[in-house]
């Protein structure tokens, strides 16, 4: 049964519409991160982390990782008397932090009896003399990753992503010594160091992209009919 040009106009503007529709609720999950890498001592470094773009769609998920913290450098140790000093300990403490009311809670993690090169724990250091002791590379920490509550997600994204999220690092020695006296110096030891923010949105087609879709849609309708109706 053959229907009127009418009628295929009327079933045409339904279905490009209900296709328009479906495209507009439609959303594809999508993931986007932001890194930066220094080498941190015992005094707190800043890292940058870029903020999430509102424009790419709905920010769902918010997560902060370490994705490798690293022990390098050195520390001296120097016996200003006669006598002999030996170190007896030498832990290194890693602290990731941002401020709380943004979600991040502080992090922390030891890495205890570090090895050196020499071994500190069997090489005394000679009556006024120093001794250098050298991280051996490997040494790493783990931090599993943290995810941000939501309603903190209004501190991790802004309208076209500007500004930047500022994480802090540390990695601070404690060095034991004993024996005459002695002065250390732990300026040497470094913990390099990546942190990595990853976001997860829900990403919603341009207007344009389903207006075009739309359009496309309505006129291969309008073609099969066309060629139905001439049949």
């Amino acid at each position: 049964m053959k229907i009127s040009y009418a009628q295929q106009m009327v079933r045409t503007s339904l279905l490009a519409g209900l296709a328009a529709a479906f495209l507009a609720t439609s959303a594809t999950a999508a993931t986007i991160s932001f890194s930066d890498t220094k080498s941190v001592g015992a005094a707190y470094t800043d890292f940058y982390l870029g903020k999430f773009d509102t424009g790419l769609g709905t920010l769902t998920a918010v997560q902060i990782k370490v994705d490798f913290s690293t022990l390098a450098g050195s520390f001296t140790v120097t016996s200003s008397s006669a006598s002999a000093v030996t170190v007896n300990g030498f832990d290194v403490a890693l602290v990731v932090k941002q401020n709380p009311a943004n979600g991040y809670t502080q992090n922390g993690l030891t890495l205890y009896d570090v090895v050196t090169s020499p071994n500190w724990s069997s090489t005394p250091v000679a009556g006024n003399s120093s001794q250098i002791f050298t991280i051996v590379g490997g040494q790493s920490y783990t931090i599993s990753p943290q995810t941000i509550p939501s309603l903190n997600f209004s501190a991790y994204e802004s309208v076209g992503g500007v500004g930047s999220v500022d994480m802090q690092a540390k990695a601070t020695p404690t060095i034991g010594v004993s024996g005459g006296a002695y002065s250390v110096d732990p300026t040497a030891t470094v913990a390099n160091t990546k942190l990595t923010v990853t976001y997860t949105y829900t990403a919603v087609p341009e207007p344009t992209t389903i207006g075009l879709l739309a359009v496309a849609g309505a006129l291969g309708l309008l073609a099969a009919r066309g060629r139905r109706a001439s049949k």
